[in-house]
């Protein structure tokens, strides 16, 4: 299975569209056999959707999207985690375990879902158990290296 991860710093990118560097993750058997980054900036959603077709992208976990893209996406036959946050290293390690231990099945009550908040009235989101605090800083994540 092939992952893209839209980045914004080590983070899940908070518009798709804005991204400027895409990790593509490519997992047998629930583990992680190759992974680079696709350096977008300066691409148009259309031709960032055009470069994940040619390299047959399974899945993209994403934080927003617009339903053009969506769509486009979803006609190319990638299917789509929207609406999530948090440090993207995390968040796929997450994913990938949940996906094998399901048997290629995203469930509705997976942990992912549990564990995520997206707080839409102040469109900010975080994970169960994190606080802010100072200037929406999240204490305790520490930086982790994608490559």
């Amino acid at each position: 299975m092939k992952i893209a991860v839209p980045l914004f710093g080590e983070r899940i990118s908070p518009r798709f569209d804005c991204a400027g560097e895409i990790i593509i993750v490519s997992t047998e058997r629930g583990r992680i056999v190759h992974r680079a980054k696709l350096l977008t900036g300066g691409m148009t959603s259309f031709e960032k959707i055009k470069k994940l077709k040619e390299l047959n992208i399974d899945v993209m976990i994403c934080g927003g999207i617009d339903k053009d893209s969506e769509q486009r996406l979803l006609q190319h036959g990638i299917d789509i985690k929207p609406w999530l946050c948090g440090d993207a290293k995390t968040l796929l390690k997450q994913f990938i375990k949940e996906y094998d231990s399901r048997n290629n099945i995203w469930g509705q009550d997976s942990v992912e879902s549990k564990r995520i908040k997206v707080n839409r009235k102040k469109r900010r989101c975080h994970s169960e158990g994190e606080k802010k605090s100072g200037k929406g800083k999240i204490p305790g994540l520490q930086s982790m290296s994608l490559t």
